[in-house]
């Protein structure tokens, strides 16, 4: 958007009676500022005090005139005492000649409220223009300067990593089963050959018996005695005891094998997924991080130009139209 020259305007009335227009280049470019209110306001004229009370004595000036058409009259009144005595004059009434000076004196008050209307509306102009300035939004001043402030990235997210019942899935058909037989055989075997297990707690009753073959059981009144007769070595029990835990072990190691490389998985998933999100939230922080001090620089370029544009504007004067200038130096003369 390009920068809009204001000019000032001076109404010059010329002797047939029509309004000309003179214009001319106002003083600097002002962003702001708006043709309407560009009329009021030049490098040479008054200050916003000076056309205030400028306004105000020529308000008292028209008051007289007005005041003194009020009391319009067009006899002399007398007053007499009803017993007689002197006539005397109350009240004097106004010929002809000096009505005609009174309507002389309405051109003189149209001039007096021509001014003041001038004034209070520079004035009036004056302020909408602060309010202008002050209500000037950043994003407002960004369009009008071309500049493209936003910011598109999106944050990223840390992806979550595959689960061990996913890294399960991701096994071939033989591996699958494989695991999954040496969970089952790892489990039933490990309870079998457990210390509270059913082959520890008949080893160990073997060994009870052997040490001890023969107990007595009472049942009512009588007396029974019982013997215990081993079917089997012991050396053998311990033999196939010893070598299922050995198996056990074996199996155990098979499939902690294979779930050691499930977690290794799981965790080289979790490590993968982890590095790319930490390099695209550093990427990400570092492109925010510029955003943020570009608004900075920005708004701090904001400020100033508003506050430039407002050292501008209680810069300028109202300037008074030549057909005023005479009205001007009337209203200062009186009271001289």
């Amino acid at each position: 958007m390009s920068l809009t020259i204001f000019y000032r305007i001076f109404f010059v009335f010329d002797k047939g009676g029509v309004w000309k227009t003179s214009v001319k280049n106002l003083f600097k470019k002002m962003e702001t500022m708006t043709s309407k209110n560009a009329v009021f306001f030049g490098e040479n004229g008054r200050t916003s005090t000076s056309a205030n009370y400028l306004a105000n004595k020529a308000k008292e000036a028209y008051e007289e005139i007005e005041q003194r058409s009020r009391r319009l009259s067009f006899y002399n009144e007398y007053r007499q005492m009803f017993n007689g005595g002197e006539r005397l004059l109350v009240k004097n009434g106004i010929d002809l000649e000096k009505v005609k000076v009174l309507v002389a004196d309405f051109e003189k008050m149209g001039r007096y409220k021509a001014l003041i209307a001038w004034l209070r509306e520079a004035i009036k102009a004056r302020k909408e223009q602060e309010n202008i300035i002050n209500s000037y939004s950043f994003e407002k001043w960004l369009k009008y300067n071309g500049i493209d402030l936003h910011f598109d990235a999106i944050e990223p997210e840390l992806q979550p990593s595959i689960t061990v019942e996913d890294a399960v899935g991701e096994l071939t058909i033989k591996e699958r089963y494989l695991y999954y037989s040496l969970e089952a055989n790892v489990s039933n075997l490990g309870l079998f050959i457990h210390p509270k297990g059913s082959f520890s707690h008949a080893r160990k009753d073997l060994a009870e018996k052997i040490n001890n073959p023969i107990d007595t059981v009472q049942m009512g009144d009588a007396v029974f005695v019982v013997s215990y007769a081993p079917i089997v070595d012991m050396k053998d029990v311990d033999d196939l005891f010893m070598t299922l835990q050995e198996t056990h072990r074996d199996m155990q190691a098979q499939l902690n094998g294979i779930k050691h490389k499930i977690e290794m998985r799981v965790e080289s998933d979790r490590s993968t997924k982890l590095a790319k999100y930490n390099s695209e939230i550093e990427k990400y922080n570092a492109e925010y991080h510029a955003f943020e001090k570009r608004i900075i620089e920005l708004k701090s370029k904001f400020d100033e130009w508003k506050l430039k544009e407002l050292d501008e504007l209680r810069s300028l004067k109202i300037v008074i139209p030549d057909k005023l200038s005479d009205v001007v130096g009337e209203i200062e003369s009186m009271g001289r």
